[in-house]
């Protein structure tokens, strides 16, 4: 079985942002070994009749070790005509992702968890403070924090799946930067995630652009916040770039910015403190969790 740790086959950043405050947590990396489990699924390959798709998928594994990009999403970045199937097996396992991380468990580490219970704790609080949740802006492909709001609203305070999705969508202010799997939250009444399941999903997602070029409106939301929590972040370049490329770094407050660096190569640390003139605060000895509990604030 192919491994190689720390290979992530989805973005792996999550951005939380208010008028106040940002936060961005993110999720554990998939390694390649997932990756090579989707591709020894029969019924996935047998299932797909693109001749293209079927021969790219069946070369991606070699040339993806070979080229050593640290992210199936560099790779996809640098090899465009991979895209299709790269997307269709990033679906695949953001699909299973979603399924299989069933959530309304009792996790006291889950930082969803806390931030869903500071701000909610009565149905009252949901119609008169939901304009004070924060604003959210991921890299992330997968409905899983829309999912857990769902439950959460449903379960907690008896609002109808409709009313819920309606507040989700018309009152909270959930951002994919490339795209997500659907609409559709109620991923647990999927069926499997074959194929023909995942046809359409796949279109509705991009991959990291090299030539990407700052998003002014990110920017201007950053720029104009009080304080961003910063969770989970592995830093990529073009990422950043995307998010901080017009941020005046020398006129921000030095503590705006709080981050955790837990996993993050040395080089990686020198390169954002030089980028962000030393105006990110890391801390490399938490993780999403530990760090999200004991700095966030409302």
């Amino acid at each position: 079985m192919y491994k190689r740790q720390g290979l992530g086959l989805k973005a792996d950043i999550r951005e939380l942002i208010k008028p106040n405050y940002t936060v961005i947590p993110g999720v554990d990396e998939l390694n390649l070994e997932s990756l090579v489990e989707v591709l020894m699924n029969t019924d996935i390959i047998t299932e797909i009749n693109d001749v293209k798709i079927r021969q790219h998928l069946e070369a991606l594994i070699d040339i993806f070790l070979k080229s050593q990009s640290p992210t199936i999403d560099t790779f996809l970045s640098r090899r465009s005509e991979y895209e299709d199937v790269g997307k269709l097996i990033i679906t695949l396992i953001v699909r299973q992702y979603e399924i299989d991380n069933v959530v309304g468990y009792h996790d006291s580490d889950d930082w969803i968890q806390h931030l869903l219970n500071s701000h909610f704790n009565s149905k009252k609080d949901v119609e008169e403070k939901v304009n004070d949740f924060p604003t959210i802006i991921t890299f992330n492909y997968d409905r899983h924090l829309e999912i857990s709001l769902l439950n959460f609203l449903m379960w907690n305070f008896d609002y109808s799946m409709e009313d819920s999705v309606k507040i989700i969508n018309e009152k909270m202010d959930i951002r994919h930067v490339y795209g997500k799997l659907g609409t559709n939250y109620d991923v647990l009444a999927l069926e499997g995630v074959k194929y023909k399941n995942i046809h359409n999903d796949y279109k509705l997602i991009e991959t990291i652009r090299s030539n990407a070029l700052p998003n002014q409106e990110y920017n201007k939301i950053i720029s104009e916040v009080s304080k961003v929590y910063i969770l989970g972040f592995g830093f990529d370049k073009t990422n950043f770039d995307l998010l901080f490329g017009n941020i005046e770094w020398e006129t921000e407050n030095r503590n705006k910015y709080l981050s955790t660096g837990y996993g993050l190569a040395q080089n990686t640390l020198s390169w954002i403190q030089r980028k962000a003139r030393r105006r990110i605060t890391m801390h490399v000895d938490l993780k999403s969790d530990e760090f999200f509990s004991r700095f966030y604030q409302l």
